[in-house]
């Protein structure tokens, strides 16, 4: 019997972390070729918003080799929605901190980091929207750099549906 609670107990608590756990709207991780990131090599990812009211972060998902030369990356991202009407951001994003330690996880030579891109991101229109990412560095092709996307998360708060 006491085993029995226990297991009830167990069950509880993990469906009570997945529960308290927030599911993105995207999360999406794109190749990028030989691990060169080039000025012309947009990366375009999709996202449909269905909720005007919302507010939303927006994370750059990033995969980096240890041996990224730099502190940090600079992106322009454009965010374009179904009528066309784009909106473009400038980004410097750290990737280490000022000691030069990685602040994204991973084991051996690649980083995975998802610093947030644009905070509190609201979109007045519904529908599918396009996010281009482009490497905005001085150097080209950008060496270093093997995956880029975004994950985009919905703020808590009050919301509609």
């Amino acid at each position: 019997m006491h085993r029995q609670w226990l297991n009830h107990i167990c069950v509880f608590l993990v469906l009570s972390l997945f529960s308290c756990t927030e599911s993105a709207e995207v999360d999406v991780f794109l190749d990028v070729e030989d691990a060169k990131w080039s000025y012309s090599d947009f990366k375009v990812i999709e996202w449909d918003c269905k909720d005007t009211v919302a507010r939303y972060d927006l994370l750059l998902n990033i995969r980096h080799q240890g041996s990224y030369e730099w502190q940090n990356i600079y992106l322009k991202v454009r965010v374009i929605d179904p009528a066309g009407k784009e909106r473009v951001f400038l980004r410097s994003v750290m990737l280490s901190d000022k000691d030069g330690y990685w602040l994204g996880k991973g084991l051996g030579d690649w980083k995975v980091a998802a610093p947030v891109l644009i905070p509190q991101l609201r979109s007045p229109m519904l529908g599918l929207h396009r996010i281009q990412l482009e490497q905005h560095m001085r150097v080209n092709p950008l060496e270093g750099v093997g995956q880029v996307g975004v994950k985009i998360l919905k703020r808590p708060g009050k919301q509609s549906n």
